[in-house]
């Protein structure tokens, strides 16, 4: 069994193509080898296909991954292959046109994000008909007033619709301006209205009191238009250096978008160099990859060649040592029977040999056996006799006494 120490951490670009209207990448095969190295030369020793488009992901991800290689030689009977493989996504590699259209772009707005100018137009024109007075002349001023205030807020500063809304609020403008005009104008013209009216109803005939009055208040009034015609041309000046500074703006913010537009472009330029060199790598990449499976083959080729030869030698080989083996276990078989042969006769010769004894001892003990039986029956006869004796001699005794008395 061999193990290698964990390596180093391996960066690798894997180019992943995908159809516009596809939701997965195509499949992109990649073959993990393991190679061993004897005296220079490199050899592929197990090797394993992975589809890489199974752990692409637009987001960072991990993956622990456990491969079992099919050997490729005759000295390998098992590998595997434990790895960490990370994904991160580095960019789409695709350039198309919305890539290329930035903020100043009108084709990169939606139609809805941008206001209509005829709508802009009807709403001055509906201005310019209507009647500037003394008492109406405060509308109109203030609707401009809210429209060119409220434009700035609702779109982002340097975008189309800010520079659309400050012309159209430019346009207003001027298009209020003559009837604040006429308003200044038409109210001296009332005041005098009023005095010849009231010199009339009196005959002719004016207070002095009521002519300082009336000179008050038409200094009154005049310092007024004054004040106010300041105030106009302050906001005018003030609305010329606003239009100035949203010009320079503007510029500003075509010119970056210019620059912008240029960069991208040779992004794109530099992107689609970028691929077609990557597709020639891979064309490089797959031909040496069919190239070495192909050397690959040849080799495992000749290794199954050289297997089989040696396969056929071990088995001829191992049939010529059974036989030897079978020819010397028939002779130890044979030595075997002949020495339980002679065991076997010997064993039977002795055994009639100890029967023989057997059966002489067992003679000689019958033979002593019966001696003794036969001097027991003689010492019992003798006994039997001799008590025979002692019971007659004790009848005679007996009788003898019988006598005497």
């Amino acid at each position: 069994m061999v193990v290698w120490p964990v390596p180093e951490n391996i960066d690798i670009s894997v180019t992943l193509f995908k159809e516009p209207n596809a939701d997965e990448f195509e499949d992109k095969e990649w073959t993990f080898v393991i190679e061993g190295e004897s005296k220079g030369h490199h050899k592929v020793l197990a090797s394993a296909d992975i589809n890489m488009k199974r752990f692409a992901s637009l987001t960072p991800t991990q993956t622990d991954l456990t491969l079992h290689l099919k050997p490729l030689s005759v000295k390998v009977v098992e590998a595997t292959l434990k790895l960490s493989l990370s994904c991160v996504f580095v960019r789409e590699g695709k350039a198309t046109d919305e890539d290329m259209q930035s903020l100043a772009s009108l084709m990169s707005v939606k139609p809805t994000d941008i206001g209509n100018l005829d709508d802009f137009n009807e709403s001055d024109e509906d201005e310019d008909k209507r009647p500037f007075t003394a008492t109406g002349s405060a509308f109109p001023f203030a609707q401009v007033e809210e429209e060119t205030s409220v434009s700035p807020l609702s779109q982002g500063k340097g975008s189309p619709q800010n520079h659309q809304a400050e012309a159209n609020r430019r346009t207003s403008e001027q298009q209020v301006r003559p009837g604040l005009d006429s308003v200044t104008e038409k109210k001296p013209e009332k005041i005098s209205l009023e005095l010849k009216t009231k010199e009339k109803t009196d005959g002719g005939k004016v207070p002095q009191t009521e002519q300082i009055e009336v000179k008050e208040q038409e200094k009154q009034t005049e310092s007024d238009i004054q004040k106010k015609e300041e105030e106009r041309r302050r906001r005018e000046e003030q609305k010329v250096e606003e239009a100035r500074k949203h010009e320079e703006e503007r510029k500003r913010l075509l010119e970056e978008e210019k620059r912008k537009l240029l960069q991208e472009e040779e992004d794109v330029r530099r992107e689609k160099e970028k691929r077609k060199n990557e597709e020639v790598r891979l064309l490089k990449e797959k031909k040496d990859k069919q190239e070495k499976l192909k050397e690959v083959e040849e080799q495992k080729k000749r290794e199954e060649e050289k297997r089989l030869v040696e396969l056929k030698e071990k088995s001829e080989k191992a049939k010529q040592d059974e036989e030897k083996r079978q020819e010397r276990e028939r002779f130890m078989k044979m030595m075997k029977d002949e020495e339980l042969k002679r065991m076997e006769e010997k064993r039977v010769t002795e055994e009639q040999r100890k029967r023989k004894e057997e059966e002489k001892r067992n003679m000689e003990e019958s033979c002593i056996k019966n001696e003794q039986q036969k001097n027991k029956e003689e010492q019992e006869k003798r006994k039997w006799e001799a008590e025979e004796r002692r019971k007659q001699e004790a009848e005679k005794e007996r009788k003898r006494r019988e006598a005497e008395c």
